[in-house]
């Protein structure tokens, strides 16, 4: 019976040490969400400029991002459960980023360890020169159906006569794509992990332009070139075929006009798709734009696009699931509101995360979830149990000083896996038939006046709901906020 469970035993085995709430995680939420002021504020600009509801309503999802904590206090126990965080699921937020690529990690590693038994994992970066902000939209979607086309040629759906990819042994790729930016020049890359065949031998023995970097020196003001990297037989290859696909498809799309708003400035760097002829090059195939050995070997090995393809180290795949791009750009400023602009213009609507092979059904959507499973679903269960906790927000601030209290065992569900004992855990497992479950926290009546009251501040958009009311309480002198039966029932619609 469950009343048997050692839980004294099972609390023993928690160290401080080892919990992943701790103060460092709050202040890491704080800093993260220091541009989101500025991020709503380009959100209600933008709302006015284009008058659209749903920018009205990102502007405060961005701006309460991460200001509040829900946790179930246990009293007797002295657990405080981190139930869930105020999150915004924006693109633009760094907070909801760092928690995007922790779910991305969560949801796709098992596959990818499951493949790295028998393939190696490889890290695979293709970028091409920059553009400006009215193509920014055009080239994601011709970014993307080129590394289509590039994954078709590798699992040798595509044959290039004269190629043989079949050592290669290609069985998954993963997909994500990242965006850097200075000024008015945009630079995407897609970041891709492929699983191939184990023991790939692959020297790099070849240099070219993409083998420097050329660094100011700030006293002299002289540029020097500082070399960075050498390329294999195979990475030239890629460079050379990465720059036809993406080239011929660019051509295709900028040739009629399509997607583009306005006419191609010699100033593009896609003038010189056009210019130097390789994107638009007679082939001897009969298919026009096709592929060919002949036309790859007309590429020159400066002139293809940077591609770099390296094993993954350590395990390592942050890299793969890092953020779509940051709101510092390279000089670490924040961004411009039309840097804002354009970044919202182009991702509108587009994929960022795509599997391919027998990745291809895995679950790519960017929602953040929480690592709740079985294990804590019982453990929690129990404590509900033994100890009927007090739901309560804080903000971060009020966070940091309970904390620093230290009257209270900070826990996670991702975390609490890894800090019982393995005979802790069997027996909480024994007990899993003997439990109802936990209840689901809701919203409570503060939070809900906390909403409204941030719903109808602005632009006074629901004026018939009448004024908020406010009393304090006699108690403990805090504010409370009344609602009326209309306005609750307007709460309830919407949460």
């Amino acid at each position: 019976m469950i009343e048997d469970f050692d839980f004294a035993t099972v609390l023993a085995g928690i160290q401080a040490d080892d919990l992943e709430i701790s103060e460092s995680y709050v202040a890491d939420i704080k800093d993260r969400t220091k541009y989101n002021a500025n991020l709503a504020a380009y959100f209600v600009r933008l709302f006015e400029e284009r008058d659209r509801d749903s920018y009205f309503r990102r502007s405060y999802a961005v701006g309460g991002c991460g200001q509040t904590m829900l946790f179930d206090f246990h009293n007797k126990t002295r657990l405080a459960d981190l139930i869930r965080i105020e999150l915004c699921h924006d693109r633009f937020c760094l907070n909801c980023a760092k928690m995007r690529q922790a779910t991305y990690l969560q949801r796709f590693m098992p596959f990818i360890l499951a493949l790295s038994d028998d393939k190696d994992i490889l890290h695979l970066v293709l970028t091409a020169p920059n553009v400006s902000a009215p193509y920014l939209r055009s080239y994601m979607g011709i970014f993307f159906e080129a590394y289509g086309r590039l994954i078709r040629i590798l699992n040798g759906t595509v044959k290039i006569r004269g190629v043989d990819l079949s050592p290669l042994g290609f069985a998954a790729a993963l997909r994500n794509t990242e965006i850097t930016y200075l000024r008015k020049d945009y630079h995407l890359h897609i970041h891709s992990i492929l699983a191939v065949n184990k023991g790939l031998v692959m020297p790099k023995i070849h240099r070219n332009k993409f083998s420097y970097n050329y660094v100011k020196d700030p006293e002299t003001g002289k540029v020097r070139r500082e070399y960075v990297r050498s390329f294999s037989d195979f990475e030239l290859f890629l460079q050379k075929l990465w720059r036809l696909l993406v080239d011929r498809i660019a051509a295709r799309v900028f040739k009629f006009g399509l997607l583009c708003t306005e006419a191609l400035p010699p100033s593009s760097p896609l003038y010189y798709v056009f210019r130097d002829g390789i994107a638009l090059q007679a082939s001897a195939c009969k298919k026009k734009g096709a592929v060919t050995l002949d036309s790859i070997r007309s590429v020159g090995n400066n002139h293809g696009y940077s591609v770099v393809l390296d094993p993954v180290a350590n395990g390592n795949f942050i890299q793969v699931f890092k953020y779509a791009f940051k709101c510092e750009d390279e000089n670490a400023a924040f961004m411009s509101y039309e840097n804002f602009v354009a970044l919202q213009d182009g991702m509108h609507g587009k994929k960022f995360m795509q599997g391919y092979g027998q990745w291809r059904k895995l679950n790519c959507n960017d929602r953040i979830e929480d690592s709740f499973d079985e294990f804590f679903a019982i453990f929690k269960a129990y404590l509900w149990q033994v100890d009927r906790p007090e739901s309560v927000h804080l903000t971060l601030d009020e966070t940091l000083a309970k904390m620093r209290a230290g009257e209270y065992t900070f826990i996670t569900r991702s975390k609490l896996r890894h800090i019982l004992s393995e005979s802790s855990k069997q027996a909480l497992l024994s007990h899993k038939d003997d439990l109802p479950p936990a209840p689901v926290p809701q919203f409570s009546f503060s939070d809900l006046g906390l909403a409204y009251d941030r719903y109808i501040r602005n632009k006074e958009r629901l004026q018939g709901f009448g004024e908020i009311q406010q009393i304090i309480d006699p108690d403990n002198g805090h504010k409370v906020v009344l609602l009326s039966e209309q306005q609750l029932h307007f709460l309830e619609e919407i949460f």
